[in-house]
């Protein structure tokens, strides 16, 4: 499930006032839509086109990207 309009209005307006805020949007919005944030489960069984270049967990990924220098 994804977030709604109303949900992405409430994190942008939320934003502004700082982190305290958008954990409060954030618990309420888990509250009315549990499955519309990821949680450490389903985090770790994303899979993406390029490998992540960062430190989070999932599943797998198609391709490694590498890092190149543009010419």
């Amino acid at each position: 499930m994804y977030l709604t309009q109303e949900d992405h209005q409430a994190l942008l307006n939320a934003s502004v006032s700082g982190i305290a805020a958008v954990e409060q949007a954030l618990s309420l919005i888990r509250n009315a839509n549990p499955k519309a944030l990821h949680m450490e489960q389903s985090l770790a069984s994303r899979v993406f086109f390029d490998q992540p270049m960062r430190n989070e967990p999932y599943g797998g990924f198609m391709y490694f990207a590498q890092m190149r220098k543009a010419a």
